[in-house]
């Protein structure tokens, strides 16, 4: 938002952040690209990265998943090992999902804003899924707003307020629709007479 408004750019894309790449020898993104935020965050990447361990023989209790050749291994195993303290879930975790951070970062430089929303509660999520989010965000090793603000005072940048999006799940739905209203009042059909 700036003066209020959502900005959208000269032909209304802005902001892609998720396509900013993070790091150029990363992972192939759906969009071309090598890095993408998206592709560095991305819960297969964590899959990839855990399953590639465990075939390299690192001792975790995802091992379990060695069975089927680790096809029903998946994010929500991993997050919930690292809850639970497992090394090799918690430092592959971190690892993907500290991205953001950097991520998060980059755009405080970019922009300067007063306030970062951390959104991920305004999706509608399973109860045991939203329990898991809330005790990782608790986890030093997953202190992401802790980490931009590390990363900015190396800086020397002030960071901005940080805070998590409390609203309800609909809101999503509702920006949604606010963009398509903006848009039509922006540039109404013409209508003939």
């Amino acid at each position: 938002m700036t003066d209020g408004l959502l900005y959208r750019g000269a032909s209304g894309r802005a902001v892609d952040a998720g396509h900013m790449v993070l790091d150029p020898n990363g992972p192939l993104c759906a969009c071309g690209q090598r890095g993408c935020w998206r592709a560095m965050v991305d819960v297969a990447r964590e899959v990839e990265l855990v399953r590639q361990r465990l075939e390299a023989g690192e001792a975790s209790v995802l091992q379990a998943y060695a069975a089927d050749g680790y096809a029903t291994l998946e994010h929500r195993a991993i997050h919930q090992a690292a809850v639970e303290g497992d090394p090799l879930a918690l430092e592959v975790a971190s690892t993907v999902l500290m991205y953001h951070a950097l991520g998060i970062a980059n755009l405080v430089l970019l922009f300067d804003p007063e306030l970062v929303v951390i959104g991920w509660e305004t999706m509608i999520l399973p109860p045991a899924y939203t329990a898991r989010m809330h005790i990782m965000d608790s986890m030093p090793e997953f202190d992401i707003t802790g980490a931009v603000r590390e990363q900015l005072a190396r800086r020397g940048v002030t960071p901005p307020k940080f805070v998590h999006a409390a609203l309800d799940p609909e809101v999503v739905m509702l920006g949604a629709a606010a963009l398509l209203v903006d848009e039509f009042l922006r540039t109404p059909p013409a209508v003939e007479i």
